[in-house]
């Protein structure tokens, strides 16, 4: 099953935060970018990859949120 493509906007109604943050984030390296012709998309799996380490970094008690 092909991995699903999320907008900006629906990322970061996930992260709660803006996409301006999400557009960031890409820009940063932190989170990957697609581009299906000039639309930019997120993975499913990589925006719940990148939930899932902040999680584990805050349980840890690291300062390695954004």
């Amino acid at each position: 099953m092909a991995d699903q493509l999320v907008k900006r906007s629906k990322a970061a109604a996930q992260l709660d935060c803006s996409p301006d943050m999400v557009r960031k984030m890409q820009n940063q390296g932190t989170l990957p970018l697609i581009h299906v012709g000039r639309a930019a998309r997120v993975r499913q799996s990589d925006l719940d990859a990148y939930i899932a380490q902040q999680a584990a970094a805050q349980l840890a008690g690291t300062e390695d949120t954004q």
